[in-house]
Protein backbone atom coordinates (compact mmCIF):
# COMPACT_ATOMS: atom_id res chain seq x y z
CA UNK A 1 0.00 0.00 0.00
CA UNK A 2 2.97 2.36 -0.32
CA UNK A 3 3.19 2.77 3.45
CA UNK A 4 7.07 3.13 4.51
CA UNK A 5 8.24 0.35 6.32
CA UNK A 6 8.91 2.31 9.90
CA UNK A 7 5.46 3.98 9.60
CA UNK A 8 4.32 0.43 9.07
CA UNK A 9 6.41 -0.86 12.16
CA UNK A 10 4.94 1.79 14.27
CA UNK A 11 1.49 0.77 13.24
CA UNK A 12 1.93 -2.65 14.50
CA UNK A 13 3.97 -1.67 17.60
CA UNK A 14 1.11 0.23 18.72
CA UNK A 15 -1.46 -2.11 18.35
CA UNK A 16 0.42 -5.15 20.01
CA UNK A 17 1.36 -2.55 23.08
CA UNK A 18 -2.20 -1.86 23.23
CA UNK A 19 -3.06 -5.26 23.10
CA UNK A 20 -0.55 -6.44 25.75
CA UNK A 21 -1.73 -3.72 28.23
CA UNK A 22 -4.89 -4.81 27.99
CA UNK A 23 -4.23 -8.47 28.30
CA UNK A 24 -1.81 -7.65 31.16
CA UNK A 25 -4.40 -5.33 33.53
CA UNK A 26 -6.96 -8.36 33.09
CA UNK A 27 -4.43 -11.09 33.58
CA UNK A 28 -3.39 -9.11 36.91
CA UNK A 29 -7.71 -8.71 37.87
CA UNK A 30 -8.00 -12.63 36.74
CA UNK A 31 -5.53 -13.80 39.17
CA UNK A 32 -6.98 -11.38 42.37
CA UNK A 33 -9.86 -12.51 41.82
CA UNK A 34 -9.06 -16.07 41.75
CA UNK A 35 -6.71 -16.01 44.64
CA UNK A 36 -9.51 -15.30 46.76
CA UNK A 37 -11.62 -18.54 45.86
CA UNK A 38 -9.02 -21.22 44.88
CA UNK A 39 -5.36 -22.26 46.67
CA UNK A 40 -2.81 -21.15 44.77
CA UNK A 41 1.18 -22.42 45.60
CA UNK A 42 2.60 -20.04 47.26
CA UNK A 43 5.51 -20.27 45.13
CA UNK A 44 3.08 -19.10 41.60
CA UNK A 45 1.79 -16.52 44.23
CA UNK A 46 5.49 -14.89 44.74
CA UNK A 47 6.08 -15.44 41.09
CA UNK A 48 2.65 -13.40 39.84
CA UNK A 49 2.98 -11.10 42.19
CA UNK A 50 6.62 -10.23 41.24
CA UNK A 51 5.15 -10.21 37.38
CA UNK A 52 2.51 -8.43 37.91
CA UNK A 53 3.88 -5.51 39.62
CA UNK A 54 6.93 -5.43 37.04
CA UNK A 55 4.16 -5.18 34.20
CA UNK A 56 2.59 -2.35 35.68
CA UNK A 57 5.59 -0.40 36.37
CA UNK A 58 7.10 -1.16 32.85
CA UNK A 59 3.30 -0.16 30.95
CA UNK A 60 3.07 3.27 33.51
CA UNK A 61 6.75 4.41 32.54
CA UNK A 62 6.31 3.74 28.84
CA UNK A 63 3.08 5.16 29.01
CA UNK A 64 4.02 8.38 30.59
CA UNK A 65 7.25 8.48 28.54
CA UNK A 66 4.98 8.38 25.24
CA UNK A 67 2.39 11.05 26.49
CA UNK A 68 5.23 13.36 27.67
CA UNK A 69 6.81 12.89 24.54
CA UNK A 70 10.15 11.26 25.64
CA UNK A 71 11.79 8.34 24.07
CA UNK A 72 11.43 4.55 26.01
CA UNK A 73 12.87 2.37 23.82
CA UNK A 74 15.88 5.07 22.47
CA UNK A 75 16.56 5.21 27.18
CA UNK A 76 17.03 1.37 27.11
CA UNK A 77 18.92 1.30 23.58
CA UNK A 78 21.21 3.95 25.56
CA UNK A 79 21.29 2.29 28.61
CA UNK A 80 22.75 -0.72 27.43
CA UNK A 81 25.60 1.25 25.66
CA UNK A 82 24.55 -0.01 22.40
CA UNK A 83 24.93 4.10 20.96
CA UNK A 84 28.85 4.36 21.57
CA UNK A 85 29.32 1.47 18.97
CA UNK A 86 30.75 2.46 16.02
CA UNK A 87 29.49 -0.27 13.86
CA UNK A 88 26.81 1.00 10.77
CA UNK A 89 24.06 -1.27 11.40
CA UNK A 90 23.57 -0.48 15.19
CA UNK A 91 24.18 3.34 14.48
CA UNK A 92 21.30 2.92 11.53
CA UNK A 93 19.29 0.46 13.79
CA UNK A 94 19.22 3.67 16.52
CA UNK A 95 18.11 5.83 13.50
CA UNK A 96 15.49 3.84 12.99
CA UNK A 97 14.07 3.48 16.74
CA UNK A 98 14.58 7.65 17.15
CA UNK A 99 12.01 7.77 13.77
CA UNK A 100 9.80 4.83 14.97
CA UNK A 101 9.25 6.20 18.88
CA UNK A 102 8.63 9.95 17.15
CA UNK A 103 5.80 8.59 15.05
CA UNK A 104 4.43 6.65 18.08
CA UNK A 105 4.57 9.95 20.42
CA UNK A 106 2.97 11.19 17.89
CA UNK A 107 0.21 9.16 18.14
CA UNK A 108 -0.36 9.36 21.94
CA UNK A 109 -0.07 12.83 22.31
CA UNK A 110 -1.91 13.92 19.37
CA UNK A 111 -4.40 11.61 18.76
CA UNK A 112 -5.77 10.33 22.30
CA UNK A 113 -9.22 10.16 21.04
CA UNK A 114 -8.08 7.62 18.18
CA UNK A 115 -5.95 5.78 20.81
CA UNK A 116 -9.04 5.66 23.49
CA UNK A 117 -11.26 4.34 20.80
CA UNK A 118 -8.51 1.56 20.20
CA UNK A 119 -8.63 0.46 24.00
CA UNK A 120 -12.33 0.34 23.97
CA UNK A 121 -12.58 -1.86 20.83
CA UNK A 122 -9.62 -4.28 22.34
CA UNK A 123 -11.74 -4.42 25.21
CA UNK A 124 -14.68 -5.29 23.14
CA UNK A 125 -13.15 -8.46 21.31
CA UNK A 126 -12.27 -9.49 24.96
CA UNK A 127 -15.90 -9.62 25.43
CA UNK A 128 -16.25 -11.63 22.18
CA UNK A 129 -13.75 -13.86 23.21
CA UNK A 130 -15.70 -14.58 26.46
CA UNK A 131 -18.68 -15.45 24.42
CA UNK A 132 -16.46 -17.59 22.25
CA UNK A 133 -14.31 -19.46 25.12
CA UNK A 134 -17.87 -20.71 26.87
CA UNK A 135 -18.92 -22.22 23.61
CA UNK A 136 -15.39 -23.54 23.39
CA UNK A 137 -15.83 -25.00 26.75
CA UNK A 138 -19.44 -26.00 26.18
CA UNK A 139 -18.71 -28.40 23.30
CA UNK A 140 -15.77 -30.27 25.59
CA UNK A 141 -18.41 -30.69 28.64
CA UNK A 142 -17.13 -28.37 30.65
CA UNK A 143 -19.38 -25.87 33.10
CA UNK A 144 -17.21 -22.88 34.32
CA UNK A 145 -18.28 -20.25 35.71
CA UNK A 146 -17.61 -16.17 34.92
CA UNK A 147 -14.81 -16.22 37.19
CA UNK A 148 -12.82 -19.57 35.98
CA UNK A 149 -13.43 -18.73 32.67
CA UNK A 150 -12.35 -15.19 32.74
CA UNK A 151 -9.15 -16.99 34.38
CA UNK A 152 -8.49 -19.23 31.18
CA UNK A 153 -8.86 -16.69 29.44
CA UNK A 154 -6.68 -14.12 31.14
CA UNK A 155 -3.99 -16.80 30.34
CA UNK A 156 -4.31 -17.22 27.12
CA UNK A 157 -3.62 -13.75 26.81
CA UNK A 158 -0.27 -13.75 28.50
CA UNK A 159 0.28 -17.25 26.34
CA UNK A 160 0.03 -15.01 23.27
CA UNK A 161 2.39 -11.81 24.34
CA UNK A 162 5.56 -14.39 24.18
CA UNK A 163 7.64 -13.72 21.56
CA UNK A 164 6.98 -17.11 19.95
CA UNK A 165 4.96 -18.09 16.81
CA UNK A 166 1.67 -18.71 17.77
CA UNK A 167 2.58 -19.56 21.21
CA UNK A 168 3.84 -22.61 20.51
CA UNK A 169 4.13 -24.63 23.49
CA UNK A 170 3.29 -21.69 25.87
CA UNK A 171 -0.05 -21.54 25.13
CA UNK A 172 -0.86 -25.63 26.06
CA UNK A 173 1.63 -25.00 29.32
CA UNK A 174 -0.58 -21.63 30.57
CA UNK A 175 -4.12 -23.55 29.80
CA UNK A 176 -2.83 -26.41 31.87
CA UNK A 177 -1.70 -24.64 34.38
CA UNK A 178 -5.15 -22.15 34.11
CA UNK A 179 -7.22 -25.60 34.79
CA UNK A 180 -5.17 -26.79 37.34
CA UNK A 181 -5.06 -23.91 39.63
CA UNK A 182 -9.37 -23.73 39.30
CA UNK A 183 -9.66 -27.64 39.94
CA UNK A 184 -10.38 -28.85 36.52
CA UNK A 185 -8.76 -32.01 34.63
CA UNK A 186 -5.65 -30.43 33.27
CA UNK A 187 -6.46 -32.49 30.05
CA UNK A 188 -9.25 -30.71 29.14
CA UNK A 189 -7.09 -27.57 29.16
CA UNK A 190 -4.68 -28.95 26.43
CA UNK A 191 -8.16 -29.64 24.42
CA UNK A 192 -9.50 -26.47 24.86
CA UNK A 193 -5.77 -25.38 23.27
CA UNK A 194 -5.96 -27.44 20.34
CA UNK A 195 -9.44 -26.21 19.93
CA UNK A 196 -7.93 -22.95 19.62
CA UNK A 197 -5.19 -24.00 17.51
CA UNK A 198 -7.85 -24.82 15.10
CA UNK A 199 -9.66 -21.19 14.83
CA UNK A 200 -6.37 -19.52 14.28
CA UNK A 201 -5.16 -22.00 11.82
CA UNK A 202 -9.06 -21.36 9.90
CA UNK A 203 -7.98 -18.06 9.98
CA UNK A 204 -4.35 -17.72 9.27
CA UNK A 205 -5.52 -19.96 5.95
CA UNK A 206 -8.19 -17.38 5.19
CA UNK A 207 -5.49 -14.45 5.30
CA UNK A 208 -3.27 -16.53 2.96
CA UNK A 209 -5.72 -17.04 0.51
CA UNK A 210 -6.66 -13.33 0.81
CA UNK A 211 -3.12 -12.01 0.65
Amino acid sequence: HGVEFTEGLSTVMIDKIIDASTCGFLFIIGVIIVSFQYAIPKDAKIYLAIGGISFLIVTALFYYRMLTYRHFFLKIFHFLGLDKSKRPAIQALEEKIIKLETIMMQFYKHDKKTFLMSLLITLASWAVMFVEYKLATALLGLQLDFVQLFFVIAFVGIAVMFPIPMAVGVLEASQVSAFSIIGVAASAGVALAFLIRIKDLIFGIIGLILL
